[in-house]
């Protein structure tokens, strides 16, 4: 990776991009002497830029083209990367609580362990995305590309999916939620196929979502589904919900349509035991 490959371009602050081509160490020693100014990196072409533990925080690098930039440990809070590229980025154990990712291209990136609560993903795509152990705590997924992005043991609570895109380009790949931490989240009006195995979803909105999720060893404990349908014929397959041990006591499934969803050892919501499919 090289240290610093930043091409020339108008729009970049000039007096900025001298100081971080001298250096990460020069850039934080500048930001700690001037906490008052906000840098302005908007623009920048960073592409295979060394950025680790750099201090970017209330940055503007808005539409940056920060392809394959290495950003593991560095602390990016509150910062402006709306309409940014990138792909293959890392963000290992970075702090990018509040970041405004909207419209970015986070094709492939690596997120995990980062702490992105409160971050707007609006209209982003994560295609490929890995966000494995990641904090996405109140995240603003919505209109998001979610194709087969990795969210395994991610923290998700009161996450926003409401009309994000869980459907992904490549037939029988999907999004992965496995094992992740989705309480309070909302899901309403979304077509959600995913996998959610052994995801703790209690309080989650699924009102009027089409949900046709691997459920398996799933959390569903009060979690609204009113007017959910967990089956479809989506992209040429026929597709249906696993609810196979799956915790539904306390969910309200009113109006909820459970045709050709799986059943076995299921807890229902009066907390009597479904094996219609074992």
């Amino acid at each position: 990776m090289e240290p610093f490959n930043i091409e020339e371009n108008s729009r970049v602050n000039n007096d900025h991009l001298k100081i971080i081509r001298q250096g990460i160490d020069t850039w934080n020693r500048w930001r700690r002497n001037n906490p008052e100014i906000k840098p302005d990196l908007s623009g920048a072409k960073l592409k295979g830029a060394d950025l680790r533990r750099v201090d970017l925080r209330s940055a503007n690098l808005r539409g940056a083209f920060l392809i394959r930039a290495n950003f593991k440990e560095a602390n990016l809070s509150r910062a402006d990367l709306s309409n940014t590229d990138l792909f293959l980025a890392v963000f290992r154990q970075t702090n990018i609580s509040h970041i405004d990712l909207t419209n970015a291209n986070l094709t492939a990136a690596n997120f995990s362990e980062a702490s992105l609560s409160g971050a707007n993903l609006n209209g982003a795509d994560l295609w490929g995305a890995k966000f494995i152990k990641a904090n996405l705590c109140n995240a603003d997924f919505s209109s998001a590309n979610l194709g087969i992005a990795n969210f395994s043991q991610a923290q998700l609570r009161k996450a926003n999916f409401s009309t994000a895109n869980f459907l992904s380009r490549v037939p029988g790949s999907h999004p992965n939620f496995s094992g992740a931490d989705i309480r309070g989240a909302n899901f309403s009006g979304a077509i959600v196929v995913a996998d959610l195995s052994r995801a703790d979803l209690r309080g989650a909105s699924f009102q009027g979502t089409v949900l046709c999720a691997d459920l398996t060893d799933a959390n569903l404990g009060g979690a609204n589904l009113r007017r959910a349908t967990l089956y479809a014929h989506l992209q040429g397959v026929n597709r249906w919900a696993k609810l196979i041990r799956a915790n539904l006591q306390g969910a309200d499934i009113s109006d909820a349509d459970f045709r050709r969803a799986e059943f076995c050892n299921t807890i229902m919501p009066d907390g009597s035991m479904n094996n219609k499919d074992c």
